[in-house]
Parts: C-alpha cells; structure tokens; sequence
C-alpha cells in the first residue's frame, strides 16, 4: 500500500503549480500518472522517490513513513525500495515501445495489463515502433 498525501509548489511556465496528491494505491494495482505536460507527473515520482521534498504532507508506504512533513522524517532515496526510469535517454533505442515496457515489467506479469495499459496511454498504435 502506497499513501500519498503530499503538497509541493513548482516553479511552472507562465507563473507557478501548487500540485496536491491525496492517493492510496493498494498493493497489485496498476496505476499510471497521465496528462499534459508541467501538470507534476514527473514531479510526483520524483517526491515518491526521494528525489525531491515535498513541501509539506506525508508518504507511507507498507506501514513505513518514508516522509512527514511534521514529524521531520524524510528517509534518504537509497533507503526508499522504488526504481524509478527517468524520462530522457530512458528507453532502449534498438527495442520497440512494447519490448522497453516488457524489459521494465516484473517477472510472469500479466502480458494483458500491459496491452491494457498501452491503450489507456494511447500508445497502442506506436507499441512496434522504435522510441526514435
């Protein structure tokens, strides 16, 4: 289980983003973070991961507090169990879309969500080309 419940204020084009994130993601559930770009996707994996602080709020995960912005706890990124795949130079450019998500997905995931999810991202057209 994964409790967001985190507040950051960004520095955005045109002025700035007060982004809220109140979430809780249950273990096994598929979740995406979808949506145009500058709304804080990035910014809240990064939150998630440690690599950057939230301004103020709390992140749980397991029934471990990894950050709370009243008790002062913010466990370090190398102590947070999470891979994170940045978004630039990310993907392996001599594999497809497809092949750069089944490299990244768990051993004997369900093949199914992620067709799922390559529509729901609306990449099922672009799932055989190269990411250039």
């Amino acid at each position: 289980m994964i409790a967001l419940d985190i507040s950051k204020r960004l520095r955005a084009e045109g002025g700035y983003l007060d982004l809220h994130i109140n979430v809780r993601i249950e273990a096994g559930e598929w979740v995406t973070l979808y949506g145009p770009s500058g709304v804080g996707k990035t910014s809240t994996l990064r939150m998630l991961s440690g690599l950057m602080k939230p301004d103020e709020g709390s992140i749980i995960v397991s029934d471990t507090t990894w950050f709370d912005s009243l008790k002062k706890t913010n466990l370090k990124p190398e102590l947070r169990n999470i891979g994170y795949v940045f978004q630039d130079f990310a993907l392996f450019p001599n594999m497809t879309v497809r092949q750069n998500l089944e490299f990244a997905r768990k051993k004997g995931g369900d093949r199914k969500k992620l067709t799922t999810v390559l529509e729901m991202i609306e990449l099922g057209d672009l799932q055989d080309q190269k990411p250039a």
